[in-house]
């Protein structure tokens, strides 16, 4: 049985999957996260040989997903997904990730749960919202020294030049094109 959360807002995710993969991590679980632009799902397990033995391959769950509307979190027990940075988070929100518990188990989880929904909810009210500024308005360059060609110097020739039709470009006597645009000349 997953547990949810709604809050009212859109959060930033790095903020609060970093936040929270930090104190998973400061109380001794082993913790992989992926997060995207609007989602984000983070997991994190136990590990010790009766741990391996007994749940080799669940793992607690958090699903986040930034709406319209604001953050929806899901808290729940998942099967442990190998490399999940690699994993599209689609697949793994979309899809049936929370499994189905024993009673007893299931006793222990809500505890543990409402220990997460508590530190999340904590996360959540401390992070800086997901909207993002308005860029600056452009402004126009102060000062941009603008391109002058050197001025050109005449120059002393012998020969006699002809110019395009087309361009006005400088021919010399013995072209059948013009260099700057190649019009065939006559």
């Amino acid at each position: 049985m997953a547990k949810e959360l709604y809050f009212p807002r859109q959060v930033d995710l790095n903020y609060v999957v970093n936040s929270l993969v930090s104190q998973l991590s400061s109380e001794g679980y082993k913790v992989q996260s992926n997060v995207g632009t609007t989602m984000a799902v983070v997991q994190a397990k136990k590990e010790g040989f009766l741990r391996t033995l007994v749940a080799a391959n669940r793992a607690f769950t958090f699903t986040f997903n930034n709406t319209v509307n604001g953050l929806q979190v899901k808290i729940g027990i998942g099967a442990w997904v190998e490399n999940l940075a690699a994993t599209a988070i689609e697949t793994v929100i979309l899809g049936p990730i929370f499994l189905v518990v024993d009673v007893p188990e299931m006793v222990y989880n809500e505890h543990i749960e409402g220990k997460f929904a508590r530190m999340i909810e904590n996360i959540v009210n401390q992070a800086p919202s997901s909207f993002q500024q308005a860029p600056p308005p452009f402004q126009p360059p102060q000062s941009v020294p603008q391109y002058q060609p050197m001025p050109q110097q005449p120059q002393a020739s012998h020969q006699q030049f002809s110019y395009c039709p087309s361009c006005g470009g400088q021919i010399a006597p013995n072209y059948k094109f013009c260099p700057s645009c190649g019009t065939r000349l006559s």
